[in-house]
C-alpha cells in the first residue's frame, strides 16, 4: 500500500505540473500541491506500518484533489456559458459511476453483516447491566439509615454498575469492563459479614425482605396472601454481574467489528475516485453523495479498526444511504442522456414536439385531449366540431323547422342557409316579425 500511495502522490504532482502549464485556476494548482504533501505523510506512516494514522493524511488529500476539481469544473462550465454550449453528460462516465456505486453497496452489506451480531451483542450487555443496576439500587435502599453511603460497599456496586451500563450505552467496552469489575468487588464485600441467604438490612430471625411489622412473606406494599414477585438476591446478583463481565470480555477478545473493515475499504477504494472526480464529471447530486459517503465511510473504517461495532454500523449505514442518492441522480441523468441522444428534451415524451408539454403525438396546439381534428368541411348532417349543426346536428334539423313552415324547397334552404349566418343586430327585430307573421298566417 505504501508503494501505491507514493506513485498516486507522484501522479498529483505531474497533475499539478500539468495545470501549471495550462494556466489552470490558482486554487485547482495550490489544492493538487497540498494534496500530493498529504499524500506523502500517508505514504510515512504506510511505511511503519501504521494503517489507521494514514487514514487521515489520505482523507485531507481527497478533500484536497475535490477542492481542485471543484475550481476547474467552475471554470469549464464559465467557459461554456460564454460559447453557448451547455456541458453535457458523458454516458458512459455515468454508467462506470452507476456500476461502482452498485459494487460500493454490495461490499458494504458485507460489513453491516459483519456487524450486526457484535453490535446487538453490546445492546444485550448494555440492557443487562442497566438491570443489574436497578436491582442493586433496590438493594441499597433496604440498607439500616445509620450507615454512610462511603461505608457501604452496596452503593458503591450500585454507582459501578451504573457506570458500567452507561459507557456501554456510549460503546465503550474496556471502560464499561473497568466498572463491572468494580461492581463485581463491591457485590463480593457487600455479602461478607451476612449470614446465609440474609439480605442487606435484615435482622435475625427476620425473613428477607420483611419489614418491621410485616407479616412473614410479605412484600412491601403486598397485601396478606398474595404471593411475592421473584427479586435477585446479593448472591444471584453478584453472579450475574460475573457472568456479564465475562460476556464482555470475550467480546473484546473476539475483535469482531475488525472483520467488517476490509470490505469497507473496498467499498472506500471504488468510490474515492467518483468523489476526487477522476472518472469524469458526474451530476452535482451524485457528486455530493459519494462525497458523503467517502467521509462516512472513512469514520467506519476507524471504528471498526478500533473495534467499536456500534459507531461503525452507524456510519455504514449513512453511506449505504448517501450512495443509494447517489445512484438515484445517476438513474436521472443516464434518462436524460438517453433522451438528449434521440433528439428529444429532457422530460419530452416520445413523439412529443418540443416546447408542448403534456401534448400528445398528432395533438394540434389548443385542442383537447381524445378529439380529433375536425374535417375542413362540414358533410351537412353533423357539422363540425363546436360548430352549429347539420342535418342531424342541434340548430340545424331540416325536417323538424321545414316542416313546421310547409316552405317550398327553394324557400325553405334559402332560409336554412341564412340561418346559419348571424343577422345584423339592427335588422334583428324585423327579421323575427317577418318570421312570426309568416308562422301565424299558415296557422289560419
Amino acid at each position: 500500500q505504501a508503494k501505491d500511495q507514493g506513485d498516486l502522490a507522484d501522479k498529483t504532482g505531474d497533475a499539478q505540473q500539468d495545470a501549471q502549464n495550462a494556466e489552470a485556476p490558482n486554487e485547482a494548482q495550490d489544492a493538487l500541491q497540498q494534496a500530493k504533501g498529504q499524500m506523502q505523510k500517508a505514504q510515512e506512516e504506510l511505511n511503519k506500518p501504521n494503517a489507521q494514522e494514514a487514514r487521515a493524511p489520505q482523507g485531507e488529500a481527497l478533500d484536497q484533489l475535490q477542492e481542485a476539481k471543484k475550481a476547474i469544473d467552475e471554470k469549464i462550465n464559465e467557459l461554456a456559458q460564454e460559447l453557448g454550449q451547455p456541458q453535457q453528460q458523458d454516458p458512459n462516465a455515468l454508467a462506470n459511476a452507476q456500476e461502482a456505486a452498485e459494487k460500493a453497496q454490495e461490499f458494504l452489506n458485507d460489513a453491516l453483516s459483519e456487524l450486526q451480531e457484535p453490535a446487538g451483542l453490546l445492546q444485550e450487555l448494555a440492557e443487562r447491566q442497566q438491570d443489574i443496576a436497578e436491582a442493586l439500587e433496590q438493594q441499597a435502599g433496604e440498607q439500616p439509615e445509620g450507615q454512610q453511603p462511603q461505608d457501604n460497599p452496596l452503593a458503591e456496586a450500585q454507582q459501578a454498575a451504573e457506570n458500567a451500563a452507561n459507557e456501554l450505552a456510549q460503546n465503550n467496552l474496556a471502560e464499561a469492563i473497568g466498572e463491572m469489575k468494580k461492581a463485581e468487588a463491591a457485590i463480593a464485600e457487600a455479602q461478607q459479614g451476612q449470614e446465609p441467604g440474609q439480605e442487606p438490612g435484615q435482622q435475625p430471625g427476620q425473613e428477607p425482605g420483611q419489614q418491621p411489622g410485616q407479616e412473614p412473606g410479605q412484600q412491601p406494599g403486598q397485601e396478606p396472601g398474595q404471593q411475592p414477585g421473584q427479586q435477585p438476591n446479593l448472591e444471584q446478583l453478584g453472579q450475574e454481574q460475573s457472568d456479564l463481565l465475562t460476556a464482555a470480555e470475550a467480546a473484546q477478545a473476539a475483535q469482531a467489528a475488525l472483520e467488517a473493515a476490509p470490505p469497507l475499504e473496498n467499498a472506500s477504494d471504488l468510490i474515492e475516485p467518483l468523489a476526487a472526480g477522476l472518472e469524469g464529471q458526474l451530476p452535482p447530486q451524485a457528486q455530493q453523495a459519494f462525497d458523503e459517503a467517502v467521509g462516512e465511510l472513512a469514520d467506519a473504517i476507524e471504528q471498526a479498526l478500533a473495534n467499536n461495532a456500534v459507531p461503525s454500523q452507524e456510519s455504514a449505514q449513512q453511506a449505504q444511504n448517501a450512495l443509494a442518492q447517489a445512484a438515484a441522480a445517476l438513474s436521472l441523468a443516464e434518462q436524460g442522456a438517453q433522451q438528449m441522444a434521440q433528439g428529444q428534451q429532457p422530460g419530452q415524451q416520445p413523439g412529443q414536439q418540443p416546447g408542448q408539454p403534456g401534448q400528445q403525438p398528432g395533438q394540434q396546439p389548443g385542442q383537447q385531449p381524445g378529439q380529433s381534428e375536425p374535417s375542413e368541411r362540414g358533410d351537412g348532417k353533423l357539422g363540425n366540431w363546436e360548430g352549429a349543426g347539420g342535418n342531424e346536428g342541434q340548430l340545424g334539423s331540416t325536417d323538424g323547422l321545414g316542416g313546421r313552415l310547409n316552405l317550398p324547397e327553394r324557400e325553405r334552404e334559402a332560409l336554412l342557409q341564412s340561418s346559419q349566418s348571424k343577422t345584423p343586430q339592427e335588422y334583428s327585430t324585423l327579421v323575427e316579425q317577418f318570421l312570426k307573421r309568416l308562422s301565424d298566417s299558415r296557422k289560419k
